[in-house]
């Protein structure tokens, strides 16, 4: 694995770490599950994530979903392209559809991702529907 190979959890985020930082965004297979996406909510630069917390929420038209981090750290950048174009995701979501940028606090958490060949082998006759959050419309978010 060199630094710029791209990791995965079972949440269907990719994790992509670059020095001190990494970059992180939705799975193809995530953004394949939820479909046409409409808007995104991504937390704003400064905000420090726990591994497990809310990452971006999104709509998907028919209801809200949530991603959580598989990581810790503070964003260094939001990708507020997506804000406004939120289906650069669905047209690329390894690449142009990137969610946030984030300072690394505990590299030790990597541990726990998979590679690529694992995360093709995890997600093999997955469903979506049990390993993403969905929240009805109504819900807020970052109260």
């Amino acid at each position: 694995m060199t630094m710029s190979s791209p990791l995965f959890c079972q949440q269907h985020v990719w994790v992509r770490p670059q020095g001190d930082t990494a970059i992180l965004g939705m799975t193809a297979f995530a953004q394949d599950g939820v479909g046409d996406i409409i808007m995104v909510v991504l937390p704003t630069e400064g905000t420090l994530l726990s591994k497990g917390q809310v990452l971006v929420a999104g709509d998907c038209m028919d209801a809200y979903f949530e991603l959580n981090t598989p990581i810790s750290g503070q964003i260094v950048v939001a990708h507020e392209e997506i804000n406004d174009d939120p289906e650069l995701i669905s047209r690329d979501p390894v690449s142009e559809g990137w969610l946030v940028e984030m300072l690394i606090s505990d590299r030790r958490e990597f541990e726990e991702l998979l590679d690529e060949a694992a995360y093709a082998e995890y997600i093999v006759g997955r469903s979506l529907q049990a390993d993403i959050k969905w929240v009805r419309r109504d819900s807020l978010l970052w109260e």
